[in-house]
């Protein structure tokens, strides 16, 4: 008769993840590791024959800025987890995120002290003003359509 042997697997999991966040704070003043807004990233090599794909956030540009002053830019920015509560004080955010313009911004991607609608308002407005104008045209000239050609 065998013994019935069990697998703690609620153990195992928990060990793995007190590993990754320990190896995370062992590697935390590495020029390659960023945190910001509360989650932690590792910025890997920009190797130009390695595909978009095959990158962190599928190759998307991200521009850093980080609290000693040094700014870098990466297509391969590899994300790593919410920082959990217990490692907050360890590995605190160094870093923040900029557009291309070199504005920071916040953890929604909008720029800090900026209105995220203010863009889309001008638009708005514009295409009211355009409406507005063609409205007008069509009460003037009532054969012509939208398009410009006669009904």
């Amino acid at each position: 008769m065998t013994a019935e042997r069990t697998f703690d697997w609620e153990a195992h999991c928990a060990e793995i993840y007190r590993r990754h966040w320990e190896e995370l704070v062992a590697q935390r003043d590495q020029p390659d590791q960023v945190r910001a807004h509360g989650k932690a990233y590792t910025i890997g090599p920009e190797d130009p024959t390695v595909r978009h794909y095959m990158r962190g956030f599928g190759g998307a540009w991200f521009g850093i800025r980080f609290a000693d002053g040094r700014q870098v830019e990466s297509t391969n920015l590899w994300y790593r987890g919410e920082v959990p509560e217990e490692y907050q004080a360890e590995l605190p955010d160094n870093a923040v995120f900029l557009n291309r313009q070199g504005k920071e911004l916040d953890r929604n991607g909008n720029v800090v002290g900026e209105d995220p609608l203010a863009e889309w308002n001008k638009c708005w407005a514009h295409y009211l003003e355009v409406e507005v104008k063609a409205a007008e045209m069509r009460q003037k000239y009532p054969r012509l359509t939208r398009y410009g050609r006669l009904r």
